[in-house]
């Protein structure tokens, strides 16, 4: 009867440490942002929604010879589509893009834009105490 009884507790004490072990391994999703030479090519790949497509050399003037950038993003492979990653962390799909495996089609260059954890939906960040 105590040789059950210590079999049962170390099988809850292991499914819980699994369990804690998957929670804490969240994926990570390398960043990309492209770099268009005109506003009319960042809408080509993007859209029309204003949070896309920024002015990239922080003024209303000319500047370097590419100006617009479109949004941070990641290749959501599942669903095939990007994921937007705006400033404040909150993520939307933009499944409408332009976007073929990952590269929008009208971009002149690409930059890596950092890393972020987890998938469509999740944020860490966002539940953590300050």
């Amino acid at each position: 009867m105590g040789m059950k009884r210590s079999q049962r507790v170390r099988l809850v004490i292991l499914g819980t440490l699994g369990a804690t072990a998957v929670a804490g391994c969240s994926p990570e999703y390398p960043l990309q942002q492209a770099r268009y030479a005109s506003l009319e090519d960042c809408r080509r790949d993007w859209g029309y929604d204003y949070r896309n497509c920024q002015n990239g050399d922080g003024s209303s003037g000319g500047g370097g010879r590419y100006v617009y950038y479109g949004p941070r993003y990641y290749w959501d492979r599942e669903r095939g589509y990007p994921v937007a990653v705006d400033a404040d962390g909150s993520r939307r799909a933009v499944p409408y893009a332009n976007v073929a495996n990952g590269t929008p089609r009208n971009a002149v260059g690409m930059k890596s834009a950092g890393i972020v954890r987890g998938g469509f939906g999740g944020s860490a960040h966002a539940s953590s105490g300050g």
